[in-house]
């Protein structure tokens, strides 16, 4: 499963003229596009103190471009309520782009342990040769945890910053974005989880489907 995801994600890496500047609506619209992918908060803990992410992502583009992102993330699980983490993603263009950020996330447990929720925040930076862009995220997540099963639903607070090179022909820009994330995550496995989350915001849906790895089991 892991080879095929990482085939996936190199087959994925292509040259793509992203975001289109001809215009600021256009310019504005593929960087909201991206802020659904750009940082999205772990699923919760389990029952190991790390876990490593390989995930294939991707947008269309309001401009008709299918933009893949191939995504890896390092995360840390001090305890099964409690997770933060750091990761990194290879964006397409001709020049090199890429980002990095971090995050960290509390989760609730009830009563009914078949339900839970978690509130987090995540910081990250999409770094290119002419622009950059920062995303803080907000989130708070609520979930129901069957047998072999977890689904749920999102709700993020995207506090989003562009920084556009002078005489580039576009501006830069504040915003914020309201983002909601449907997921499930397939746990038939003790050391795998295997996941999918379709966020959607007013500016479109993107999709993130990955396979977590982990290691350090607790006693």
């Amino acid at each position: 499963m892991i080879g095929i995801l990482l085939l996936i994600c190199a087959q994925m890496i292509m040259a793509s003229d992203f975001p289109v500047i001809n215009d600021q609506d256009s310019f504005e619209s593929d960087l909201h596009s991206a802020a659904l992918i750009n940082q999205l908060p772990n699923l919760k803990g389990g029952d190991h103190y790390l876990g490593l992410k390989i995930s294939t992502l991707a947008i269309n583009s309001p401009n008709g471009q299918f933009v893949p992102v191939p995504e890896v993330r390092l995360s840390i699980y001090p305890n099964p309520g409690y997770n933060m983490w750091a990761n990194f993603a290879k964006w397409p263009g001709d020049s090199p782009t890429f980002s990095y950020g971090t995050g960290v996330q509390v989760a609730f447990y009830g009563e009914n342990v078949q339900s839970e929720q978690a509130i987090g925040f995540t910081w990250s930076m999409i770094t290119g040769e002419w622009y950059q862009q920062r995303d803080i995220k907000i989130h708070g997540m609520f979930s129901r945890v069957l047998d072999k099963w977890e689904y749920g639903l999102i709700a993020l607070l995207d506090l989003h910053h562009v920084i556009a090179e002078k005489n580039l022909g576009v501006n830069s820009y504040d915003g914020t974005i309201m983002q909601i994330a449907p997921y499930i995550k397939l746990m038939n496995w003790d050391a795998y989880n295997l996941s999918l989350m379709v966020p959607l915001s007013k500016d479109g849906g993107a999709i993130s489907l990955s396979l977590e790895h982990f290691l350090g089991k607790r006693d």
